[in-house]
């Protein structure tokens, strides 16, 4: 998908977050190992993207227990995960705008070796609806849960298009 002309503010829009649990491994392996050497709470982040093949990506947040016993992970708001697309000259897209997000205290729980995962569409545009040009881009994940430490609030992976 090339540099549209006629940007579609339609496409921008964010669709829901939604929210499923898994039994299975970060792709960071050593994750696990380094959270147990600087003796903390096994939890693990992390964010990736996986095209559709039809033009669409779906932006995936994980945050995995890797720890031996069930965690209850406690949000303040019905935002649990926000996801944003930034190149070099900064943000271009963010799920959080447009969405209506409300106070809502709330847990999720997490057993040993489970990995709640986050998913949204995004249509490769920025926010104004305009497709993204080919090129280098990077994906964050802001994972809201207090558990977390503050340096495992933030992942980020790359992701091109061509």
């Amino acid at each position: 998908r090339g540099h549209s002309a006629r940007p579609d503010p339609a496409l921008a829009a964010s669709g829901p977050m939604s929210r499923s649990t898994v039994l299975t491994v970060p792709s960071d392996v050593t994750c696990p190992v380094r959270k147990h050497s600087e003796n903390v709470r096994s939890l693990c982040t992390e964010v990736y993207a996986a095209e559709d093949g039809k033009g669409d990506v779906t932006l995936y947040g994980l945050l995995c227990n890797t720890d031996t016993t069930p965690v209850r992970l406690s949000y303040g708001t019905t935002m649990e995960l926000d996801v944003a697309v930034s190149s070099a000259a900064g943000e271009l897209w963010r799920w959080s705008v447009g969405q209506r997000i409300a106070p809502d205290p709330h847990t999720v729980a997490a057993d040993a070796g489970d990995c709640v995962t986050w998913s949204t569409r995004w249509h490769r545009v920025d926010q104004q609806g305009r497709a993204l040009p080919a090129g280098d881009y990077t994906l964050t994940a802001q994972f809201q849960a207090a558990e977390l430490s503050q340096g495992d609030r933030v992942a980020t992976s790359s992701y091109s298009v061509y």
